[in-house]
């Protein structure tokens, strides 16, 4: 009998076969999505992660054109705005930080959090430590604005700061444990600065 445009149920089964492996399809998409953003991004400030860092560091190093320099930070006194404020209020704080971190910052230029209260930039295309210097200058401007909590609050933080330029072909927890050196040496040194240390020799 010729087709009256009317669907079969056949038809009809097809079509319901056809919705729902797109359905699984989207959401195999999905899931694989979160999956390859939560390997490589932070979970509570969305910024790229330790991993993801080393990885993106590598392959600057290895660049012979490849200036650039590492910038270590870790925030000065945090652990009593924990013991303050509490840990849900300490996260909102680490959001803003790292929001504001990214902001201060060059397009291009790679800023993440390595845990706790850590977090390191990574500038790429610049030729000499007073370049980073400046760039260190603007983050510890962006983090001396208080902080405003959900219950009104403020907090004020700063942060020290180590920098490093990239030794070309080194390997990156090389670069990074030199620039966590600096940034221990600005701690000791009084706090809420940066202090940077050259590359080895070649």
């Amino acid at each position: 009998r010729p087709f009256d445009g009317v669907p079969t149920r056949f038809t009809w089964a097809a079509v319901h076969r056809a919705g729902r492996l797109l359905e699984l399809t989207l959401q195999w998409d999905r899931s694989h999505r979160a999956l390859e953003f939560a390997a490589t991004h932070d979970t509570l400030t969305g910024l790229a992660n330790r991993p993801a860092f080393a990885a993106r560091l590598e392959e600057i190093a290895k660049l012979a054109e490849g200036e650039g320099a590492v910038l270590f930070i870790d925030l000065d006194d945090f652990k009593p705005v924990n013991d303050d404020v509490g840990h849900l209020a300490g996260d909102h704080v680490l959001e803003v930080v790292g929001d504001r971190l990214g902001r201060a910052l060059r397009p291009g230029d790679l800023v993440a959090r390595f845990g706790g209260d850590e977090f390191a930039v990574l500038c790429e295309r610049l030729t000499d430590v007073d370049t980073a210097g400046a760039v260190a200058d603007r983050l510890l401007a962006a983090l001396s604005a208080p902080i405003v909590l959900d219950d009104g609050r403020e907090v004020t933080i700063t942060g020290s700061i180590g920098i490093t330029e990239l030794g070309r072909s080194e390997e990156p927890e090389a670069i990074l444990a030199r620039a966590d050196l600096a940034m221990r040496d600005a701690k000791a040194r009084g706090r809420n600065r940066w202090v940077a240390v050259p590359p080895p020799l070649p």
